[in-house]
């Protein structure tokens, strides 16, 4: 095919072209304009050139001749006869615009306001021929801002502003002056970062450094920064720059290196270790944004893992810069979403929620503000446009912010948008805190819907497009970077535009003309692809993480052959590898085409099953047409290619980890993974699939076409040629059968591809990188962007906010309390009951129970914390006060002595069967040469450790005997030893860098220790071999830790890493391939002992010893007791009901029984010496009388003749005035005063 000549316009070429085929042409153009005014895509312009170039011959030649290139190379054209008006994509990035007459062919170069123009004749003629119709042009603003040239280097915005800022500060210190300014406004909550105002200039800055450099090479590599913190602080230097003498060195290596001659990777190896990110806010608006039973609710999907998986990398690339900088900080972030208080059971009604798997990131919901208060239900992503605002102004209000400030400990350093909403919420709120902003549109709707915006009139009542192309612009012209997943996302390919291409010029008649949106040649476009949660998706062979849990459910999921409401079809042959694609079920993802791919294809079938996650099987329950048209589609398939036996359709599925499994038990199968998309932004579920080691097919229309070698680390499948796709397919199945490796080794190509580009970590540093260097570079233009700023506010107020009064807002109906239930009345005493005039009083004090006279403080008290009244809180339920006497204590005392002795006596006889050895070898397995240096012995890596000994069974010993380290003199009770360790890095791999608590043994120069901390470094490692009659016998260890322990507190993906391998050797290592779950000598260790002399469980022998055998233990004597004065001993042990040999129990309990006894014989010869002079009825009618009013009468009527008396009077009235507590005291003492002396 014809080209363009280097120097030519296609306004400049085309004349020639026409006159090349003017024949044609001619009767082309007049095809073109017959159906009056139309809007024609490049497929109808194709379709009508074949019409009216019907040979085939002479198609093929115009189609290579340069009028073939250009009209291949359009994207639309607008027909206003006699006009033809071409809008012409050569390039990525790259737009031309042509007018063609064709009553003459001639041809005329327009601009794109012009072009748009004609776009709006199509709809609103008045409004295209306006003179003061609104035109935005945002490009106007960007006069002084380089931009990047090539269609190649669109997406690599960073490297073009290191390579600008390289040139920017060369050529003498004054040139260099910004970078110091820059550095010298570097703090944390005021606290001055890499350098003060000693050195406040370019010139003083480059001799410290070489001052610093000299001193610094004098200096072991690992020295600590605080070592020499006081002597460079002298010099001008702060913290920030390492956190040990050579990362110091390093960093100011660079710097020097900017100032002599600068380089773009050295500049951004440089900004990448400045500390400028330690508080990062991100925003995510719309849907139920929440950590779990979320997915699947309205506009909840990806977008939520995404942002919490952003959140997890962020936190920990933070703690390794952070750590890495040498400072003692720690990173805040804070996704601030939607509180919506009709949660549907979610957690979306919490204010603040800690993020899973960090220390340091939270969720804050705030609510959607209306005039008759918070908005309670969900709010369509197309319906949020008039609350979004109402985020902001949550923010400026006083208690708001203060509750900000006190989250993120003060003003953020990056503020990160996600989605349109996110987006615009983070630029208004950027904007006025002057915080470097960043943006992610995910999904741009634009390029969803044709011509979406030149319909938008139509399309506006449903999806508000109006607000949301507005909103899009605007935050794309505030952003200082904009994050992207693809090339494709920003650009597009060849054929057709990106996402955010399709908004350098487009037009809204009757409301605005953007005759430059956003220009995918700016520095701010960046890829930086995310990854997936590689503790949930990692690879097959992993054996040790597998979630072998869902085993039985997947097995159901793929095998079984009932249908049910989860899963239809079955799959006959199960020795067949598995065809796996999971999607939602719409046109665009493509599942049905896959299937009819399938179905034609019988060389497929015959290799493999299909098993496809998409959707659910009843189209009637469906609110989405076009996803009921696809299952009505999927069964028709099913039952068209007769596909029974040989698919399993399964319905959507949202368990990430039980999906994570799924990919791997159809790796187990030898399977592949097929994306067919029409089209994909990015691509996921490819990310995962490859994660877990399965080969992938996915559409080359889109990202996945960038995330896949084609051939090498997967294949590109064309989504629009089925045959070919197919075919694709079965070729590589029918290689895997003649060659199983061919399976391993695409298996293992894509995951190294993964592991090179697509993984969190990469994604994170990459973005705060951006972070870094974006901040300077906004310095460094702070007046060009403080004037587009202006101009933003001004399209944000003038247009964004008139068009979002025309969205319909949800009303907020006043919530009605219900009535309040009456409380019961609380009694007037602590005891007894009240009288029918106390509780009328009662009725009369709290009001009517029908609410009809309910006080202004109802509401108040219903929502009291106040417990209920009842008796038990009251303390008003019937008790009886035992009065202790000579008959209840003997019997007590007889009855404990008696259950005791007996307990005693047969713990005693359990224990003493229990056959134990005991061994101490730390001294014996000295040699005598060192029998003066035990110290240097155990020290020396050159001396032999192994010591054998003898031991004799004193008696039969019945399995299973336990095996027992012991030491004494040894303190695992230490405060500062027992506190040295991180269980949450002991149980979860996202806290590998949770070391705080674990110094000195945290981290080493190739990162953190696991298992950190002193305990773990001072693991035993002493070994026992055992051998009868030249008989080796096998030590089991299973068993020998706890299960909980196991379970809970040891985490199964969790593996040693840098452990015992640099400096000091503590103890034993461990073996890096099995995770700390199942390293149970560890698990057993870190149960710290309470006592000095303590016993740990070793093992066990599982076979029986008999008497006088002797058993010969070789022992490699390496642990270290020799320099505190330790001792360690080798037990052997059998085991009763009653536990291990003990003796003090039994002693203990004879004691406390014989004691008993002998107090109850001394209180019967006392009591027969000197009796008490107390009945027994007064016992028992104290007893069985209830505490209270009833006790009161009870009392006074039958021990009591004194009515009318003074004395009656007199207690009746003491009485009633009394204190609760005083009342039993009163009453009893008067009636055991009668009884025992009825002349009182």
């Amino acid at each position: 095919m014809a080209a363009l000549k280097r120097s030519e316009s296609m306004a400049d070429s085309m004349p020639d072209a026409l006159r090349e085929s003017r024949y044609h042409m001619k009767k082309c153009f007049a095809k073109y304009i017959e159906q009056g005014k139309r809007l024609m895509k490049l497929r109808h312009l194709m379709s009508e050139m074949e019409k009216v170039i019907d040979d085939k011959t002479e198609r093929e030649q115009f189609l290579n001749s340069l009028l073939g290139y250009i009209l291949c190379t359009t994207q639309e054209a607008v027909v206003i006869p006699p006009y033809v008006a071409f809008a012409i994509r050569p390039n990525p990035g790259f737009w031309e615009f042509i007018k063609v007459n064709s009553t003459d062919l001639s041809v005329e170069g327009i601009t794109a306001t012009d072009y748009l123009k004609y776009k709006e004749m199509l709809v609103d003629e008045d409004w295209a021929k306006d003179e003061n119709a609104l035109e935005v042009d945002f490009g106007a603003m960007d006069f002084s801002t380089p931009s990047l040239t090539v269609s190649s280097s669109i997406g690599n915005g960073i490297n073009f502003v290191s390579k600008f800022l390289s040139s920017k500060l060369h050529g003498g210190s004054q040139k260099a002056q910004p970078l110091v300014d820059y550095l010298l406004s570097l703090n944390y909550h005021e606290e001055k970062l890499m350098i003060n105002e000693t050195i406040n200039t370019a010139a003083k800055l480059q001799s410290a450094l070489i001052v610093a450099e000299a001193a610094l090479l004098t200096l072991p590599k690992d020295t600590p920064y605080q070592d020499f913190e006081q002597r460079f602080r002298q010099w001008g230097f702060e913290k920030g720059w390492g956190d040990t003498a050579e990362r110091v060195r390093e960093t100011m290596r660079s710097l020097s290196e900017i100032f002599q001659a600068p380089d773009p990777l050295n500049m951004e190896k440089f900004f990448g270790r400045v500390p400028t990110v330690f508080k990062v806010v991100l925003f995510s608006v719309h849907g139920y944004f929440g950590q779990s039973d979320v997915l699947g609710l309205p506009d909840t999907g990806g977008q939520v893992v995404y942002v919490l998986d952003q959140v997890v990398a962020f936190e920990e690339e933070l703690l390794v810069r952070i750590k890495q900088q040498g400072l003692n900080v720690k990173p805040q972030i804070l996704v601030v979403t939607r509180l919506i208080p009709d949660a549907k059971g979610t957690k979306c009604n919490q204010a603040l929620e800690p993020v899973a798997n960090t220390k340091h990131s939270n969720i804050l919901r705030v609510p959607f503000r209306t005039e008759n208060g918070d908005l309670p239900q969900w709010v369509s992503r197309f319906d949020i446009y008039p609350y979004l605002e109402s985020i902001t102004l949550f923010f400026n209000q006083q208690d708001a912010t203060d509750k900000i400030l006190e989250i993120m400990e003060g003003k953020p350093d990056l503020i990160i948008g996600n989605y349109t909403d996110g987006n615009l919420v983070a630029s208004l709120m950027a904007s006025k805190l002057g915080i470097t902003l960043g943006t992610i549109a995910h999904a741009l709707e634009k390029t969803k819907y044709e011509d979406s915006d030149l319909k938008w009139k139509e399309l506006d009542p449903k999806y508000h497009f109006s607000c949301q192309f507005t909103a899009d612009t605007i935050a794309m012209n505030s952003s200082d970077f904009i994050i992207t997943s693809t090339y494709q996302e920003i650009a597009g390919s060849k054929d057709r535009p990106g996402q955010y291409e399709s908004h350098a010029a487009f037009t809204l008649p009757g409301l605005c003309r953007v005759v430059s949106g956003i220009n995918v040649f700016d520095p701010k476009f960046n890829i930086a692809a995310p990854g997936a949660d590689q503790s949930v998706y990692f690879p097959y062979t992993d054996r040790q993480k597998r979630f072998t849990k869902f085993h039985p459910s997947i097995e159901e999921l793929l095998f079984s052959k009932v249908d049910n409401i989860e899963h239809i079809g079955y799959l006959e042959d199960r020795k067949k590898p598995i065809l796996f694609s999971m999607a939602r079920l719409d046109i665009v993802k493509n599942i049905s085409g896959l299937t009819e791919w399938y179905g034609k294809n019988k060389r497929l079938r015959s290799l493999v099953n299909l098993v496809v996650v998409a959707g659910f099987f009843d189209p009637t329950k469906s609110k989405d047409r076009e996803e009921a048209a696809e299952i009505k589609k999927m069964h028709m398939l099913i039952e068209k290619y007769q596909l029974k036996g040989q698919i399993r359709w399964i319905a959507a599925q949202t368990d990430r980890q039980r999906n994570g499994e799924l990919y791997r038990c159809i790796a187990d199968t030898k399977g592949a993974f097929a994306q067919p998309a029409l089209y994909e932004a990015f691509g996921l579920t490819v990310i995962e699939a490859m994660n877990c080691g399965l080969p992938t097919f996915a559409t080359n229309q889109g990202g996945p076409a960038e995330i896949i070698v084609d051939g090498v680390s997967g294949f590109h499948i064309d989504p629009n040629n089925g045959d070919e796709s197919g075919n694709k397919i079965a070729d590589f199945f029918q290689k895997c059968k003649d060659d199983p490796e061919h399976w391993n080794k695409i298996s293992k190509l894509g995951l190294n591809r993964i592991y090179e580009c697509y993984t969190w970590k990469i994604y994170a540093n990459k973005v705060l990188n951006m972070g870094c260097v974006y901040s300077f570079w906004r310095q460094l233009n702070k007046d060009q962007k403080h004037a587009k700023q202006r101009y933003i506010q001004m399209f944000y107020n003038l247009q964004f906010r008139n068009l979002v009064k025309n969205v319909p807002t949800s009303r907020v109906e006043p919530q009605q309390q219900p009535k309040e239930k009456q409380p019961k009345a609380q009694p007037s005493l602590r005891y007894g009951h009240r009288s029918t005039k106390t509780r009328e009083i009662s009725k009369m004090d709290l009001g009517s129970t029908d609410g009809a006279s309910e006080s202004p403080s109802a509401a108040a008290k219903k929502h009291s914390k106040k417990p209920k009244y009842s008796k038990f809180t009251q303390q008003e339920l019937p008790a009886c006060k035992p009065i202790l006497t000579h008959g209840w204590v003997i019997t007590a005392f007889v009855s404990v002595g008696v259950i005791f002795i007996p307990i005693g006596l047969a713990s005693l006889f359990a224990s003493e069967r229990v056959v134990e050895i005991v061994d101490r070898y730390d001294k014996d397995c000295v040699p005598s040469t060192y029998s003066n240096d035990t110290l240097a012995y155990i020290q020396s890596t050159q001396t032999n450790k192994t010591c054998i000994r003898s031991l004799t069974v004193p008696k039969q010993m019945k399995s299973p005997i336990y095996i027992y380290y012991q030491l004494d003199n040894f303190y695992q009770n230490h405060r500062r030893y027992v506190n040295s360790r991180s269980d949450k890095q002991l149980r979860s791999k996202a806290y590998e860098f949770d070391t705080d608590d674990c110094d000195p043994e945290s981290n080493t120069d190739k990162g953190p220790i696991v298992p950190c901390g002193l305990i773990a470094w001072s693991l035993f490692n002493d070994t026992y071999g055992f051998s009868l009659q030249n008989k080796v016998l096998q030590v089991s260890k299973k068993g020998i830790a706890w299960k909980s322990d196991q379970k809970h507190k040891f985490g199964s993906d969790v593996y040693p890493k840098n452990f015992q391998s640099s400096g000091l050797i503590g103890g034993a290592k461990l073996n890096k391939s099995i995770p700390l779950s199942n390293q149970v000598d560890l698990i057993v260790w870190m149960r710290t002992a309470a006592l000095p002399t303590f016993r740990k469980l070793y093992g066990k022998i599982e076979v029986d010893l008999e008497a006088n055998q002797k058993i010969t233990v070789v022992i490699q004597n390496n642990y270290n007791t020799y320099s505190f004065g330790g001792k360690k001993k080798l037990v052997l042990s059998t085991t009763s009901w009653f536990g291990g040999k003990n003796n003090f129990l039994g002693i203990a309990y004879l004691t406390v029984g014989g004691l008993s006894l002998f107090m109850a014989i001394s209180f019967i010869l006392l009591y027969v010496v000197k009796p008490r002079n107390i009945t027994s009825a007064v016992r028992k009618h104290i007893c069985k009388t209830s505490i209270g009013w009833k006790f009161v009468g009870e009392v006074l009527r039958s021990n009591f003749d004194m009515a009318g008396t003074k004395k009656t009077k007199r207690l009746k009235a003491q009485v009633k005035v009394a204190k609760l507590a005083n009342i039993w005291k009163l009453i009893t003492k008067a009636a055991i005063d009668h009884l025992v002396n009825p002349t009182t």
